[in-house]
C-alpha cells in the first residue's frame, strides 16, 4: 500500500513540473517615455533694459588762471556765488604795465615825428633810403611795443566766458601771483553729464539723442529725462565695455555736480531667441539644452547672452524652430525616448 501512495505523490509532481512557466518565453515591460513639456523658440523682437550707475559732472566747467604775474587786487566772488556772462572776476595790480605802456606811446610818437621829418628830408634828397627804411622799422617797433603792453593789460583781469557757479577760490587779494596760477573754477551747472559703461552687446542698438531715464540718490522717489548726448568711439579690450555719456538736461532744482545717479537705458528692438532661464543647464563642458528630436531628447550645447525677465536669449548653438524641454528635464538623458505633454511657441511664452 505504501509504495502505491509513493507511486502517485511522484505522478502529481512529474505533472506539475510539465506545467512550469520555464517553458513559456518570459516577456520584458514595455518602455515608457519620458514626459517633457516643451517650447517651439522663433525669433522675436525685444529689447534690452538696463539700469547703470554713474556720476553727475558738469560738462562745461572752465578754470580761470591768470596770464599775467602780479599781486591780486579784486576777487569779489566765492564758492557758491552766481555770475553772468562778462563779468569782470578777478583783477591785477596793473601799475607797472600803464606806465610801460605810457612810455611806449610816446615812443612811438616819437618814431612817428623822425618818419614825417625823414620823408620831408628825401624828398629834398638830404638823406639816403636806408635812413628813410630805419625810420619807418622804428615805427613799427613802437606799434609792436603798444600793441603787446595793451594785450598784457588785458590779461590783468578776466571776465567770465559764460553763466555760471563759482566752485572753487584759491587765491585772496593781496597774494602775488605767477604766471598760470588757477585762481578760481566756474561751472555752468546747467550743463550736467554722466557717463556710463555699457556691454558691446547692448551699444549698437543705442543711438545719439535716444531718451533714458534717470534717478538721483540724492532726489528719491523722482526721476528726470536725460539724453544720450555721445557714444564713445572704442571699446576697453579687457571688459568689453563702452562709454555712452547722458545728458541731463534741464538740471533740476537740488542736483549738483559729484552726485551718484542711476540711469535707464532702452536699446532698440533686435530679432531674439528666447528661453526660459529654468530651460538652460550647466555641466562641467558648459550651457546646454535639451532638445525633443524624433521623439527622443537631444542634448545640444549653446551659448547664452543678455537676460529678459524670466527669459534669456541665446545666441549661439540654437535654431528657429526646434523643440526646447522646459519641464521634465530632471534626469533626463540623451536617446531617451519622450512624450511632449504640453508645447507652446516662443511669441506665445512672451506674450
Amino acid at each position: 500500500m505504501k509504495q502505491i501512495l509513493l507511486l502517485l505523490s511522484l505522478a502529481l509532481v512529474l505533472t506539475a513540473c510539465d506545467k512550469s512557466p520555464s517553458s513559456e518565453k518570459l516577456k520584458s515591460p514595455p518602455v515608457k517615455s519620458h514626459l517633457v513639456e516643451t517650447i517651439t523658440v522663433e525669433r522675436i523682437p525685444q529689447s534690452q533694459i538696463v539700469v547703470r550707475t554713474g556720476t553727475l559732472r558738469a560738462r562745461h566747467e572752465t578754470r580761470i588762471i591768470n596770464q599775467e604775474e602780479g599781486r591780486l587786487i579784486d576777487l569779489p566772488y566765492y564758492e557758491g556765488d552766481h555770475v553772468s556772462r562778462g563779468t569782470i572776476l578777478f583783477r591785477l595790480d596793473d601799475t607797472i604795465l600803464q606806465a610801460e605802456l605810457k612810455k611806449s606811446i610816446a615812443h612811438k610818437r616819437q618814431a612817428k615825428q623822425d618818419l614825417q621829418r625823414i620823408e620831408r628830408l628825401k624828398r629834398s634828397k638830404a638823406v639816403s633810403e636806408d635812413e628813410l627804411v630805419r625810420a619807418r622799422t622804428e615805427l613799427d617797433v613802437a606799434q609792436a611795443e603798444e600793441d603787446l603792453l595793451r594785450i598784457r593789460l588785458s590779461n590783468t583781469y578776466m571776465k567770465a566766458p559764460f553763466d555760471g557757479v563759482v566752485t572753487t577760490r584759491q587765491a585772496e587779494p593781496g597774494d602775488v601771483l605767477a604766471r598760470f596760477k588757477q585762481i578760481l573754477t566756474l561751472t555752468n551747472p546747467d550743463s550736467l553729464v554722466t557717463e556710463v559703461s555699457i556691454s558691446e552687446l547692448l551699444l549698437p542698438t543705442l543711438t545719439i539723442d535716444d531718451s533714458v531715464e534717470v534717478t538721483i540718490d540724492a532726489l528719491p522717489g523722482r526721476s528726470f529725462p536725460g539724453k544720450i548726448s555721445r557714444i564713445h568711439p572704442t571699446i576697453d579690450p579687457a571688459t568689453r565695455l563702452g562709454i555712452v555719456e547722458i545728458t541731463l538736461k534741464p538740471a533740476p532744482q537740488g542736483v549738483m555736480p559729484g552726485q551718484l545717479c542711476r540711469v535707464t537705458l532702452t536699446g532698440s528692438p533686435v530679432q531674439r531667441l528666447l528661453i526660459p532661464f529654468n530651460a538652460l543647464q550647466r555641466d562641467a563642458q558648459g550651457e546646454y539644452l535639451y532638445l525633443v528630436d524624433n521623439n527622443s531628447a537631444l542634448k545640444l550645447s549653446v551659448e547664452s547672452g543678455a537676460h529678459f525677465g524670466e527669459q534669456v536669449e541665446i545666441i549661439r548653438g540654437l535654431k528657429d524652430g526646434q523643440q526646447v524641454v522646459t519641464k521634465g528635464y530632471y534626469d533626463l538623458r540623451p536617446g531617451v525616448p519622450v512624450q511632449v505633454v504640453s508645447s507652446v511657441t516662443g511669441e506665445q511664452k512672451a506674450q
